[in-house]
């Protein structure tokens, strides 16, 4: 882990979460850029992990670095070779902590935050 997460860019982060959690394809595909087919590969995906639609989250951001079983905190940041922050964060359903991880890039240019999203583990 580098340094925590600004206020900014977990807010960036808390956003994307709450626009797959709530199927919202209009922000997913206008905020973030995300192509129809990527929005239907992260619905499955999120279909594999939870069938039972749970309420999706992400960590408290005063508990971002607690880590959960197997150490790996709630959030994970870390320097790209491009000098992005590369993120891994676990998705909590219904509160608690899941399997899966939110693997994504935050990139600041402008200080203007944009997340590109990766894939969903």
């Amino acid at each position: 882990m580098d340094a925590p997460l600004t206020d900014h860019e977990y807010e960036v982060l808390h956003d994307f979460v709450s626009a797959i959690a709530c199927r919202d394809s209009q922000t997913l595909r206008q905020r973030y850029e995300i192509s129809p087919a990527v929005i239907e590969e992260i619905y499955e995906s999120l279909d594999d992990y939870f069938p039972d639609a749970p309420s999706l989250t992400i960590s408290a951001r005063n508990q971002a670095q607690q880590q959960a079983r197997g150490g790996r905190p709630f959030i994970d940041n870390f320097q790209t070779n491009e000098a992005n922050t590369g993120i891994e964060c676990i998705l909590f359903a219904n509160g608690c902590p899941s399997e899966a991880i939110l693997h994504a890039e935050l990139t600041t240019n402008d200080s203007t935050t944009r997340l590109h999203f990766k894939y969903i583990a």
